[in-house]
């Protein structure tokens, strides 16, 4: 009798063809630049993103649209234009933005003529979250609660989101996933000055640690996710991966692609994470050796406009809360 023999499998590699790439750039020379229209043109640029959302580059007007008002204070009112005194855009929530150059414009205060120089929040530390004000897209996806008999069992809440997620949410693989948090711990002071307690779902702890403000991703997805490479949005009334540095085999992978059902996961800490992860790319402006009207927290726990000097801007960029190296890596076990 003749003993039978292995078989080796062929080495596993990317996919040839990848479903809905060709709907998607994957070119990281497609970028597109937003600026400020009360500014001289070679200081005026507040920050880029990449443009991956159309196979000739272009990004989802939504999603710039949203970007730009974070950073002007949560102006959701403001506009993006061609030029800094031009006319709004008017698109929808599947339109793709294809130019290179675009300008947010918020309304001029009544009493006041010429271009509006608003202030802009310098960093995350100093952005308040807009409590009962989300843009309608990202209020549309409110995810359903968790089941939780099922989670009540477990003694941390590591545990329970394993056991909610059950697979990363972006692959769908169940081997190597860690559970992810959307506002990083090192940012429990800006948490608790905004109260997002009210977002949590144990209200015996109301802590960062909470599962609404944590999902699970597979291990190398959780890193990329980590230092900012993606984010979720919600773009045609889908939430969806998006890449925001580039990554040629992320991109064809992930980007645009539609995030597995959540369960569990306040929207308002997806909402801050996106937030979270545009801040930094106002590091540029920040540095660009002229002052800029800045909207900072005040003693009273308000912001308020400040003209602050080209120096003092500098203390501002991709300011880390106190005490904090941002190369940390979460550390739960206890929680």
């Amino acid at each position: 009798m003749v003993a039978p023999t292995i078989r080796i499998r062929p080495a596993q590699r990317v996919p040839e063809h990848i479903v809905g790439v060709e709907t998607i750039s994957t070119d990281p020379r497609h970028v597109v630049h937003f600026r400020h229209p009360a500014y001289p043109t070679a200081k005026n640029r507040l920050f880029s993103l990449l443009a991956l959302d159309h196979p000739t580059g272009g990004i989802h007007f939504t999603t710039a649209h949203t970007a730009c008002a974070i950073i002007a204070g949560n102006r959701f009112d403001g506009y993006l234009s061609l030029t800094a005194t031009g006319e709004p855009i008017r698109a929808g929530s599947y339109s793709v933005l294809t130019g290179s150059d675009y300008f947010f414009c918020v309304p001029t205060p009544k009493g006041t003529t010429g271009t509006y120089k608003y202030p802009v929040v310098p960093n995350f530390t100093e952005w308040r979250f807009p409590h009962s004000e989300l843009p309608s897209a990202w209020a549309a996806c409110y995810t359903p609660l968790e089941d939780t008999a099922s989670i009540t069992a477990a003694t941390d809440s590591s545990t329970k989101v394993h056991v909610r997620d059950a697979s990363c949410r972006m692959s769908a693989h169940a081997h190597l996933c860690e559970p992810a948090y959307l506002l990083p711990v090192r940012n429990d002071s800006w948490f608790d000055e905004n109260d997002m307690h009210r977002y949590v779902s144990d209200r015996r702890f109301a802590n960062i640690h909470d599962v609404a403000n944590r999902l699970l991703l597979r291990r190398d997805l959780s890193t990329a996710f980590f230092i900012r490479q993606l984010t979720f949005v919600p773009k045609a009334g889908d939430l969806v991966t998006t890449l925001l540095t580039p990554s040629t085999e992320l991109a064809m992978l992930y980007h645009n692609t539609e995030v597995l059902p959540l369960r569990g996961v306040a929207t308002e800490f997806l909402f801050a994470r996106f937030a979270y992860c545009i801040f930094p790319m106002l590091d540029g402006f920040l540095a660009s050796g002229v002052e800029r009207l800045l909207l900072l927290s005040s003693e009273s726990g308000t912001s308020e406009p400040r003209t602050t000097c080209a120096h003092n801007c500098q203390n501002y960029r991709w300011l880390k809360p106190k005490n904090q190296d941002d190369t940390d890596m979460e550390d739960d076990d206890d929680f």
